[in-house]
């Protein structure tokens, strides 16, 4: 049997990364899947993608392409991630309405549902079977991958947090958007750098056994679940998805990292870290053995995407709508300010079928500012009528 020919559009980034190469594995097992990531302005690759006939289009952080594939007709899955809209108004998400939703955080899953949209909650545990290599606890090292020291999660954060605690504190200096040279740490911490192969960072996790998040928030949060599944302590930010892992005081240590503990104010021995870590590794294991039946859940779902249902008035929109999307990379505000104005020409994302006539009625009044004042009139000479 031929497999379902579909479009896989990924960000940038996880070109270097490889965070959804899980993903694409998993559809490759019941589609043939091709791989795109979007460029800066991203209008003619996903013209491109619009007019090659594909039976799906899976959109991987990249769900601002979303409405502009179902305008099109095009079934369409979005697996977006917490840590990348958190901030975003709800409106955003109307105009995807239509689509299929996989959501790796429980948080954004929920947010989805209130606005209608058909998502699916799944709790990541793939990737990799349980580290045989256990951290030992004879004595506390801690980790820490300083990924984003322009938000002051650098060295200096984890040791005023650690700095009584912990025997040593070793700094993965690998910043996202920034230099390493910038953030060098000083002699009381040990260093490694960003190398191709992962094995610098892989090095520092085997002779650790504390881990520290390294973001405020996190879409999946592969490297928390790592340290997980090695039964190291960890310590994350009381946020998602971090906080939808790790269960305060039992696998884990949440904490506000806006307000962190200082010194005597945060106490964790060893006896207590190492439980910390047992519990955490069991969390894993017992997540991972579940994880094969999430992944025909989340074939199932992705497969029965459905054939959007776009009214006359949203497909005039099409054009429109894709031609602001040259803005989403570059800047999002002016997107979102585009988007808004036309949410209010009527691109909602609402089925033909269901639209109600009381909305029609609603959008053209609000584009008739005659009309409207006209209404008022009529309203008011009304009420002196029966005065």
């Amino acid at each position: 049997m031929q497999k379902q020919l579909i479009a896989f559009v990924d960000h940038p980034a996880h070109q270097k990364t490889g965070s959804a190469d899980f993903f694409v594995e998993l559809l490759e097992e019941r589609f043939d899947v091709h791989r795109y990531f979007l460029e800066p302005d991203p209008r003619a690759l996903m013209q491109e993608i619009a007019d090659a006939g594909y039976e799906l289009v899976v959109c991987w952080q990249t769900e601002f392409c979303a409405p502009y594939f179902l305008l099109r007709g095009l079934r369409v899955v979005c697996i977006p991630m917490f840590d990348g809209v958190e901030g975003v108004p709800d409106w955003y998400w109307l105009p995807m309405r239509q689509a299929h939703f996989v959501n790796f955080s429980e948080t954004l899953h929920n947010r989805h549902r209130r606005l209608g949209i058909d998502s699916l909650y799944v709790k990541y545990y793939g990737a990799k079977e349980p580290d045989p290599d256990l951290a030992e606890f004879e004595d506390l090292h801690a980790l820490f991958w300083q990924r984003r020291p322009e938000e002051g999660l650098d060295y200096r954060f984890v040791r005023k947090l650690l700095g009584g605690v912990a025997n040593s504190i070793h700094i993965h200096n690998a910043p996202d958007f920034s230099s390493a040279a910038d953030w060098e740490p000083d002699p009381t911490c040990s260093v490694s750098h960003f190398d191709k192969d992962g094995s610098a960072y892989r090095d520092a996790l085997r002779k650790a056994n504390i881990f520290v998040c390294p973001r405020r928030t996190e879409g999946i949060g592969h490297t928390l679940l790592e340290a997980m599944s090695r039964g190291m302590c960890v310590i994350a930010n009381d946020r998602p998805t971090a906080n939808e892992y790790i269960v305060d005081g039992y696998n884990g240590l949440l904490i506000d990292y806006d307000r962190p503990p200082r010194g005597s104010d945060f106490v964790l021995d060893r006896a207590a870290a190492e439980e910390l870590g047992r519990n955490a590794r069991e969390s894993f294991c017992q997540g991972r053995s579940e994880w094969p039946e999430r992944t025909k859940k989340i074939l199932f779902f992705v497969s029965t995407a459905p054939h959007p249902d776009v009214s006359p008035r949203e497909a005039g929109l099409t054009n429109a709508y894709f031609n602001i999307c040259r803005f989403a990379n570059r800047n999002f505000d002016r997107y979102l300010h585009l988007l808004l104005r036309l949410h209010n020409r009527g691109l909602r994302g609402q089925e033909a079928s269901t639209i109600r006539l009381r909305e029609e009625i609603g959008w053209f009044a609000r584009r008739l500012p005659g009309l409207r004042f006209g209404l008022r009139v009529v309203r008011a000479l009304r009420k002196r009528a029966i005065a």
